[in-house]
């Protein structure tokens, strides 16, 4: 078996030896590579100590930027929330302000001879038509009606009425409209006859002869209707327009 240096082997003739017969250590050589292990120890761990600087850094980096991240989102939602409550409460407010009075026509528009019927007129709430038609109640729930106005006037046998339905959205009177629409299809009177009418945002007229007219539509977030038996339908027609500008007028009062 070969012989390594270190075990031991023999130094060439000439060289001083140790008793043992290995070759004497040189102390400066050891001093040396004491102070290459130590600098050496000291470079290992500061780059330790650098990695962990390091590392902590990043970590404090990372939750601060997910702590942004954080605070970022809830002011986007706060923000998204404060718009929302803000459009919900302007139109809250819109829908309180307007007096249901003022969107019908007036006592003064009706044909001579016609008189108020008092039991048939003034506001209407959802409760009041819930007790007559029961499915109203969730109709106007899920349509966020507010509140509305009826006034009759009668001459006789003829009959004239105009209502308006107040809704805290142009969606809910858009539902409403659509609704009476199919509610009047519904009555299948005799000769009956339906054509669109450009009245507010739309509507349609409904009638029966010269006799018998239906005229409803939607003005904002109005619902509006005239019904008149007795009177011609131009007449009718006529009274729908006046109701039409009051309308206006009530809702350039209020603002949007």
């Amino acid at each position: 078996m070969p012989q390594c240096e270190s075990m031991g082997q023999p130094r060439p003739a000439g060289e001083a030896t140790t008793g043992h017969g290995l070759a004497p250590v040189d102390p400066s050589s050891l001093i040396e590579l004491e102070r290459r292990v130590d600098l050496g120890e000291r470079r290992d761990r500061d780059c330790a100590v650098g990695r962990l600087l390091l590392r902590r850094r990043l970590a404090r980096g990372t939750r601060l930027a997910h702590a942004l991240a954080l605070v970022h989102a809830e002011t986007v939602r706060a923000a998204c929330i404060i718009a929302f409550l803000a459009v919900v409460l302007v139109a809250s407010a819109s829908a309180a302000s307007i007096d249901p009075k003022r969107l019908v026509f007036p006592a003064s528009s009706v044909p001579a001879g016609f008189r108020v019927d008092p039991g048939q007129t003034g506001i209407r709430s959802t409760e009041r038509y819930a007790r007559v038609y029961p499915q109203a109640r969730l109709y106007f729930s899920r349509w966020k009606r507010v509140v509305g106005y009826q006034a009759r006037f009668l001459r006789g046998s003829s009959t004239l009425e105009t209502r308006s339905d107040v809704f805290r959205t142009a969606a809910g009177a858009r539902q409403m409209l659509a609704w009476i629409d199919l509610e009047t299809r519904k009555a299948g009177f005799s000769g009956q006859r339906r054509a669109p009418l450009s009245i507010g945002r739309g509507g349609w007229i409904h009638w029966v002869g010269d006799t018998y007219t239906v005229v409803i539509w939607r003005q904002g977030h109005v619902f509006a209707g005239v019904l008149a038996a007795g009177i011609s339908r131009s007449r009718t027609i006529g009274l729908a327009r006046a109701q039409e500008r009051r309308i206006g007028a009530e809702l350039d009062r209020v603002g949007p």
